[in-house]
């Protein structure tokens, strides 16, 4: 029964009671269509919360440094592979529109991502560099930039 209820949600259609030849391979196709709909369902949800914060963007052409914005939920897991810390655990935060993280990258060495910074309720939470280590005094300084440059958005640290 459970698996004509999975052909139902992807769509299929019993007429005069015929069903897929070989039903577990149907069946396992449609959980794999269905997980991918489910998947993309979160991407979407993911777009749309880090796109009502994009103006925190920050690329100042003589800077070193600049802001950036994850485009989806993969960059996150990886960005916390690169930094070694656990910024995966954020994504469904951001999707869920419970905190912000932008990226710090370093424009010297093409956009290599140097540390990560969450915002919460419009306050700087916690900035971080690879390893959960501070950032470096020029970063640091850079970033005080960056919150006088968006005050309206980000207030420093809580």
């Amino acid at each position: 029964q459970n698996y004509l209820a999975y052909g139902e949600r992807i769509g299929w259609s019993y007429i005069h009671g015929l069903y897929p030849k070989n039903l577990l391979k149907a069946v396992e196709e449609s959980v794999s269509i269905l997980q991918m709909k489910y998947e993309e369902e979160k991407f979407i949800e993911f777009k749309k919360a880090v796109g009502e914060y994009q103006l925190l963007e920050d690329d100042l052409l003589d800077c070193r440094y600049r802001i950036r914005v994850p485009n989806a939920p993969e960059e996150m897991r990886t960005a916390g592979k690169e930094l070694h810390n656990c910024m995966k655990n954020y994504i469904l935060k951001v999707r869920n529109r419970e905190t912000m993280v932008v990226f710090i990258e370093d424009k010297q060495q093409a956009n290599k991502l140097i540390g990560a910074i969450e915002v919460c309720s419009g306050k700087m939470a916690q900035a971080s560099s690879y390893c959960n280590q501070k950032l470096s005094q020029e970063v640091y300084e850079y970033l005080q930039g960056y919150i006088q440059r968006n005050k309206y958005f980000i207030v420093g640290h809580e």
